[in-house]
């Protein structure tokens, strides 16, 4: 099972709220690794409100280290968990 930290980020250009998904495990073994893809898949293709659009992927965290990051839009009234 892959860890990770759930954050809330701001653009501070435009003041926009987004949630960060960041893996906070080595992704060592291949299950891992499809687990990380099949997530991002699933949100590129979904075609349903209850799914929050995906803004991008990074394979860094914000401090620069090999944990990989989703960023999605967040909405106010919704739980980042």
């Amino acid at each position: 099972m892959v860890k990770e930290a759930l954050v809330l980020i701001k653009n501070i250009a435009t003041d926009r709220l987004y949630a960060a998904k960041i893996a906070k495990s080595n992704f060592d073994s291949n299950f891992s690794k499809n687990q990380f893809y099949m997530e991002i898949k699933s949100q590129i293709t979904a075609k349903n409100p209850a799914v929050l659009d995906l803004i991008g992927v990074s394979f860094k965290d914000f401090d620069n280290n090999d944990y990989p990051t989703i960023i999605t839009d967040f909405l106010s009234n919704r739980s980042l968990q």
